[in-house]
């Protein structure tokens, strides 16, 4: 009786901690959809447009589209042309888009570092680079760097150049950062 009672509690513990666990971060299946959850009530989610989400705690940021739902939109076009493939991830000629946002971020995809990943996208965008580059190389140093590289907002405006890819950069002569290392 004991060790059925024993069994009995480690079970509901391990379905609350479960159940807790996933208050945020992605949530759904296959079959009704995914969203991301931006808090641990649960009572916020991405939704309507673009959102940048580290969600491997890599420390670089993937773009996903969420609809007017807080679904994610899977292998197709979003409303701006952008493509996104399988899992939700910005492609670019068959690239995933992502950012650098630094070692102190964590999983949550909080609203000051989108508003920080928006500004750097706006300052780019003023220069000359695009969000469609992948990479902002510096062209007096030949160094290139991911668009979210501290590095980039020390750079002079002047001397930004947008990079569609890895190869490109490095075919120009640019070197890769050591921070972001891209």
């Amino acid at each position: 009786m004991k060790k059925l009672l024993a069994m009995l509690i480690s079970v509901i513990t391990m379905l609350c901690t479960s159940i807790t666990a996933l208050s945020y971060g992605w949530q759904g299946s296959g079959e009704t959809g995914w969203w991301y959850g931006t808090n641990a009530e649960n009572t916020s989610w991405c939704s309507d447009g673009w959102n940048w989400i580290d969600d491997n705690g890599d420390n670089y940021a993937e773009c996903y589209y969420f609809k007017n739902d807080g679904y994610i939109l899977l292998d197709g076009q979003a409303p701006d042309g952008s493509i996104v493939n399988k899992s939700g991830q910005w492609v670019v000629d068959g690239v995933v888009q992502s950012i650098y946002v630094g070692a102190e971020q964590t999983q949550q995809n909080t609203a000051e570092t989108q508003a920080e990943i928006n500004e750097t996208q706006a300052n780019n965008n003023k220069t000359g680079v695009s969000v469609e580059d992948s990479y902002i190389g510096n062209r007096n140093s030949k160094i290139f760097h991911r668009q979210g590289c501290a590095s980039v907002g020390k750079m002079k405006d002047s001397n930004k150049v947008g990079l569609s890819s890895r190869d490109s950069a490095l075919s120009n002569g640019y070197r890769p950062c050591k921070n972001c290392n891209p």
